[in-house]
């Protein structure tokens, strides 16, 4: 990244935040994440030497009002990542790097990060060795929505100055979420959640489960929409590896 490619471009800019005030509310969270994510993945990554970014948002809180897991809901890569990481999706918790960077509300960084030895998991690294990852939260104010997590093969890549640039782009995708979406740390209460590997092998029936809960709402005459549907199978899917790690 060169001396005069640090700034994200004020016209960029100004196209988020006409966005945010034109895109109907329905698409705007994954229209403005998409032109985000793919502008800092282009500004990141130039030379497309190998990057991920994943947006990493709270889940909605139990019945206790408490946060217990983050569910890693949008991203995009340039190989060895795919362009495309939401089939990578997976619910993050105390265990994760994303978890740790909500937690204490700070940038989070493993600089090299190995997936075999490191204290902290991150979705999408394995078999992958010194990688740089850091996680960025996503705030307003001293609320949280989730983070913004970024990994490059290249090592000790964030210098100061890309840390100020990924802090930037976190700090423009507190713009996709709702007000409701930000939380107090008082209301931050992650738990353990199963290894990503473990997560995908009861994550094989989301699809399946999706499929009847809309049918469900159909049958009672319920408005589900899709991302509902997903919300509410990923609150599934939450409680039971909460079961999990209880039983532990």
């Amino acid at each position: 990244m060169r001396s005069d490619d640090i700034d994200i471009p004020s016209a960029f800019y100004a196209n988020v935040l006409n966005g945010s005030s034109t895109v109907p509310a329905g698409i705007r969270f994954w229209t403005l994440s998409s032109l985000i994510i793919q502008q800092a993945l282009t500004h990141l990554d130039p030379q497309r030497r190998g990057m991920a970014l994943r947006i990493v948002r709270c889940m909605p809180p139990q019945a206790d009002g408490k946060i217990y897991s983050l569910l890693e809901c949008y991203g995009q890569g340039s190989p060895p990542w795919k362009n495309n990481l939401e089939s990578q999706a997976v619910l993050q918790g105390v265990e994760s790097l994303s978890g740790q960077a909500v937690t204490m509300r700070k940038v989070v960084a493993l600089h090299p990060y190995d997936s075999e030895q490191a204290t902290y998991t991150v979705n999408g690294t394995a078999g992958l060795h010194n990688v740089s990852t850091a996680s960025y939260p996503i705030q307003r104010s001293s609320q949280v929505a989730g983070c913004l997590t970024v990994s490059s093969l290249q090592a000790n890549y964030f210098t100061p100055e890309r840390h100020a640039v990924a802090q930037c782009y976190a700090d423009l995708l507190a713009i996709v979420f709702d007000s409701h979406e930000f939380y107090e740390a008082h209301r931050i209460y992650l738990h353990l959640m199963p290894a990503p590997d473990e997560q995908r092998k009861y994550l094989t029936t989301f699809k399946q489960r999706v499929a009847a809960l809309l049918s469900e709402g159909s049958e009672q005459k319920q408005q589900i929409d899709t991302h509902q549907a997903e919300m509410r199978t990923w609150q599934q899917f939450e409680t039971e590896f909460l079961t999990m790690d209880e039983n532990a």
